[in-house]
């Protein structure tokens, strides 16, 4: 191989390189996009809510949001001192309610989330 070959194939193993980082990278942000709503929508089961003739029913469910890529918050005053209390379900409004409702999903449907994820990173 002359120099003038080896510099072209460094040349095109950078820029070969370079598009599948490119492709790699917006698989990732594919891939976290969809952990990010699936986490969301499994979460709702587990919300607990407060009996339906409170002012606040369904508010706590309503105030999720997702930041930014891999956060999710919870936007509503009292979703802190609801995630830590201990809940009974006779009082939420929900049966499946539960505190720690995001380690409640993350038991339950973390296998699935991931192998969708992989799905998405082939």
């Amino acid at each position: 191989m002359s120099g003038g070959a080896i510099i072209a194939k460094i040349a095109l193993d950078f820029v070969l390189n370079k598009a599948a980082n490119k492709l790699r990278e917006e698989d990732f942000e594919k891939a976290q996009e969809y952990i990010d709503n699936e986490c969301v929508e499994k979460m709702m089961p587990y919300i607990p809510v407060a009996i339906p003739s409170y002012s606040n029913a369904e508010t706590l469910k309503n105030s999720v949001q997702i930041a930014e890529p891999g956060r999710i918050i919870f936007t509503a005053p009292f979703a802190k001192h609801r995630y830590y209390q201990r809940w009974r379900s006779r009082i939420t409004g929900n049966p499946d309610g539960a505190s720690y409702w995001f380690e409640v999903m993350k038991d339950r449907h973390a296998d699935e989330i991931l192998r969708g994820a992989q799905k998405i990173m082939r």
